[in-house]
């Protein structure tokens, strides 16, 4: 239990450290992003967002050898929702700092662990114009026409007897 819960601090307090250091690289010091959260329905529903440039547009600058391989790999067929994808995976920044560049990261492996103790966790990233959903452990990635204007990151989890968030 307090594994899980130092685990989405962690992911947390990074995702808004990433909204601060990334999300508004070019602009003014004035950083907008919200978070909300609730309880309801025995469920844990967290939500960050802001008006930033979006993961797909910052991965090249902070991760530009993660960018150059997903590039080799998808080719000419490169998505945000694959960029996305590839930013969940990284393992550090570009400060190579241990404890730095793995709030996504974090976050994802959080929700698998609730994931593995009950089928039941939801985790979305919408960022440009993809996004990247998992779902009761099946990820899906989905393009769409309009980009985001910024970036979301949702997750339920529920609220298991006898586990501690």
């Amino acid at each position: 239990g307090h594994k899980i819960s130092q685990g989405l601090y962690l992911g947390l307090t990074e995702a808004m450290t990433n909204t601060c250091h990334h999300a508004y690289p070019d602009t003014s010091p004035e950083i907008e992003w919200w978070v909300f959260s609730q309880v309801k329905d025995k469920a844990l529903t967290v939500t960050i967002c802001d008006l930033g440039v979006g993961i797909p547009k910052t991965l090249p600058s902070t991760q530009p050898n993660r960018f150059k391989a997903l590039i080799r790999f998808y080719k000419e067929k490169l998505t945000d929702a694959n960029i996305i994808a590839g930013a969940i995976k990284k393992k550090k920044t570009r400060t190579n700092k241990s404890y730095r560049g793995k709030g996504l990261t974090q976050l994802a492996n959080v929700i698998e662990q609730v994931d593995q103790l009950h089928n039941d966790t939801c985790f979305f990233i919408y960022s440009g114009t993809g996004c990247y959903a998992k779902i009761k452990k099946e990820v899906r990635l989905t393009n769409y026409d309009t980009p985001t204007g910024g970036t979301i990151i949702a997750w339920k989890l529920p609220l298991i007897p006898n586990i501690e968030l």
